[in-house]
């Protein structure tokens, strides 16, 4: 035939044909052992070339395919199934049995390997979900999942991360780890009230306040000396941790000898409209 070269042989005794056709475009080549089951195929282009193996008796067959851009290889059998692909940028396998797989990818940024979504070994395990590292047989780990995060110590206790804070676990007690705090201070007048309003990342958290007198103001001139202090101190009068607000009380007094000793009067108290000591309150807050 005009363009096309066609050969076949056959050797009936052993069962044995091999097929040869060229043409411009392609050549194929085919070696059968019928009596086996066996055949083995080659099949070349200008941008192709292509061999298979097969083995029908036991269900067998390999391939490779190759380009000047990548290179792919599969065997497969009744019951499993390996594949590789390579190009200039990356690796990539994948080994599977009915609906397991195993599949690695690598290129020159990173490596990735999943066991039908799932990915375990001696000192990691990943479900699909949730992941854990460490030793895996004892009780030293760490666990991620989408609801927490935990970590677990060799003694038996172990930390806990979630929406509800950062926690740890010993036993029975559970103490909370502080993760928030803000500190302030403000000027006001000897037995105000004050409400402080926190950040929003403090609304409802069981947040603690801690307050005291860091210094007292004296107005209209007077000295300290001349108005020693009787008592003072400031202490969280409410709070709200769902709004996350809270409010101070703070109070200070002292002995004015300005008036002379006999005339001298208690100051301080906003009450009898003489307030001409300030305190300074301080706060913290932690959760």
């Amino acid at each position: 035939e005009i363009g096309k070269l066609e050969i076949n042989i056959k050797d009936e005794v052993g069962k044995l044909e091999s097929d040869i056709e060229l043409t411009a475009e392609r050549l194929e080549s085919k070696f059968t052992k019928a009596d086996e089951g066996l055949q083995s195929q080659i099949t070349q282009t200008s941008e192709n070339l292509t061999s298979k193996f097969t083995d029908t008796t036991n269900n067998l067959q390999s391939q490779i395919t190759q380009n000047a851009n990548f290179i792919t290889q599969k065997v497969s059998s009744k019951d499993f199934e390996s594949y590789k692909s390579q190009t200039a940028q990356e690796i990539s396998s994948k080994v599977s049995s009915n609906d397991v797989s195993t599949i690695v990818t690598q290129n020159a940024e990173s490596w990735g390997i999943s066991v039908n979504g799932k990915l375990s070994g001696t000192n990691y395990n990943f479900d699909g979900t949730n992941f854990s590292i460490g030793n895996t047989s004892s009780g030293d780990k760490a666990y991620h999942g989408n609801l927490y995060s935990k970590w677990m110590h060799e003694d038996g206790s172990y930390t806990q991360i979630d929406a509800n804070g950062f926690f740890n676990y010993n036993g029975e007690t559970t103490n909370r780890y502080h993760y928030l705090m803000v500190a302030g201070e403000y000027e006001c007048f000897s037995q105000e009230i004050k409400r402080i309003t926190l950040p929003n990342e403090f609304k409802g958290k069981p947040f603690k306040v801690i307050t005291s007198i860091k210094r007292v103001k004296a107005s209209y001139d007077l000295h300290l000396y001349k108005a020693p202090l009787l008592s003072f101190y400031a202490e969280c009068s409410e709070y709200n941790h769902e709004e996350g607000w809270f409010e101070v009380y703070a109070s200070v007094r002292g002995w004015n000898y300005n008036l002379g000793s006999d005339k001298g009067e208690i100051i301080g108290d906003e009450t009898k409209n003489n307030t001409i000591l300030k305190p300074i309150v301080a706060y913290w807050v932690i959760v």
